[in-house]
């Protein structure tokens, strides 16, 4: 047995009754045994039930373990009960097993439970902070009002239309907020304890562009963005009648900061973008 193939039998927690093929990793192994398995795109925690030479499925369509835990969990006797409480009350195997792991299992497989959830959270956040980044920031608050897609100034696009002083204020309170939240700094300002961010996993993978750090160079846009905004006038309809081009030059240095998020950001994190738009970005 030593010299052929190996296949591992291993119960997964799923509502499917059968054991799951897979091959063993460079690490020792035997039943009884906990392994991290991958299952579809998730990782979870599985228990060997058998070694075999035999697989319905070829080796090269199998999966291997990702890791195995030395501990012996189960033994032969304990195996034999839950296949037949398995049997008996017509329960999946894996579940039946998988009920009856010790409770430090049951943390680790919660772990992984919450690091899919935050695996799977991290495309639609990063999505939808660059759709508003786009729709919300750049073309409601300054490319429509100013004709940037129509051809025609918007006076009545502006924001804020019947308090129109304010209508620069909330713009840089937007990018203002849009560049605490790539640095991940709470609302409740720099005081505050400091989250893991978009800039935080651009800087791990040492993302650069142009010999510079992709993150340094979006933050370096956002501020200048502000910069230009902080020149326009309090109301947009103002500066839109008396100088629409510094209102257009605002809109040009804005729109940078989209194609370093919604093109370098989202191929370094190896994120698809999950919206359509007819900009042309």
């Amino acid at each position: 047995m030593s010299d052929k193939q190996k296949f591992l039998k291993v119960a997964i927690d799923v509502p499917l009754n059968k054991l799951f093929d897979y091959l063993p990793n460079e690490e020792s192994f035997s039943i009884g045994q906990y392994v991290t398995i991958p299952f579809g795109r998730r990782k979870m925690i599985g228990v060997i039930c058998e070694i075999s030479l035999n697989s319905d499925i070829h080796p090269s369509k199998l999966k291997s373990v990702i890791n195995v835990d030395p501990e012996i969990i189960f033994d032969v006797q304990m195996f034999k009960l839950l296949t037949f409480v398995s049997k008996y009350y017509h329960y999946p195997i894996g579940q039946t097993i998988m009920s009856v792991v010790p409770g430090r299992l049951k943390k680790n497989l919660n772990q992984l439970r919450k690091f899919e959830l935050i695996y799977q959270a991290t495309p639609k956040l990063t999505n939808d902070f660059i759709y508003y980044y786009e729709k919300g920031f750049r073309a409601n608050k300054i490319g429509i009002p100013s004709g940037v897609f129509s051809g025609n100034t918007l006076l009545d696009r502006v924001e804020a239309f019947y308090k129109k002083d304010m209508s620069k204020t909330l713009s840089i309170e937007a990018i203002t907020a849009i560049s605490k939240f790539f640095k991940g700094i709470s609302f409740h300002g720099n005081s505050s304890p400091k989250g893991t961010s978009l800039k935080d996993y651009i800087e791990f993978l040492e993302t650069t562009k142009n010999g510079t750090s992709l993150g340094q160079l979006i933050i370096d846009q956002f501020e200048l963005s502000r910069t230009a905004l902080n020149g326009l006038n309090d109301d947009f309809t103002i500066q839109l009648e008396n100088n629409k081009l510094d209102m257009l030059i605002t809109y040009d240095i804005i729109q940078v900061a989209v194609v370093l998020l919604k093109v370098d950001m989202l191929q370094a994190l190896n994120i698809n973008v999950d919206y359509i738009d007819a900009d042309g970005d």
